[in-house]
């Protein structure tokens, strides 16, 4: 059996050496508090150890490393995603980065709605692929096809039923829809519903 950890390898080094010598060492489980003189020794010397002025050298485990640069770079990747002028309807969605969401993989009409780059005529209005930035009844956007468009109120009926019977009221942030299964599940059902009647 092989181990990353120095203190592990070094164990079974010395374990080996002894028992090249004859010498046959064992481990038992001893329960705390028991009155056992090696290991209330043992508890007295850790205890005195955390009073020593001098740091004792140690070696950090590589996953320490990694844990601590992750949340560096997740830190750093939140304030840029923060201060960007970019990315208004995803951050409806995602506020900040991590963000409490569910993993779902993403399909191309989900992305569309996650990012507001899709068939709504406010955004191929940017594109002048629209004459107009305004659906039939109002705006041509994604939080007007999700909330308001009355061309979608079958769906949305059963999207907010959904939503009610997960104690979710109506309208509810959209980060909310992203952050349960069952609810994301229904927003799903709802975005394939209605998606190829946005324009």
């Amino acid at each position: 059996m092989t181990s990353p950890n120095r203190l592990i390898v070094k164990t079974q080094t010395n374990l080996s050496f002894l028992q090249g010598r004859g010498v046959h060492g064992f481990f038992s489980f001893v329960r705390g508090h028991m009155e056992i003189y090696s290991n209330e020794r043992a508890d007295w010397l850790a205890k005195e150890a955390t009073k020593l002025i001098d740091l004792v050298p140690m070696s950090i485990p590589k996953s320490f490393y990694k844990s601590v640069f992750k949340e560096h770079v997740i830190s750093q990747w939140n304030s840029l995603y923060q201060i960007s002028h970019n990315a208004k309807p995803t951050k409806e969605f995602f506020p900040s980065i991590p963000s409490k969401a569910i993993q779902f993989v993403p399909n191309f009409r989900i992305i569309q709605f996650l990012t507001g780059h899709g068939n709504f005529k406010a955004y191929l209005k940017c594109f002048n692929l629209s004459c107009t930035d305004l659906c039939s009844c109002s705006s041509g956007d994604v939080n007007h096809s999700i909330l308001s468009c009355s061309k979608f109120t079958p769906a949305r009926c059963l999207l907010i039923s959904s939503l009610k019977k997960n104690n979710l009221a109506w309208p509810p942030s959209f980060s909310t829809l992203v952050q349960n299964k069952t609810c994301f599940a229904s927003f799903c059902e709802f975005i394939d519903t209605i998606f190829l009647h946005i324009l």
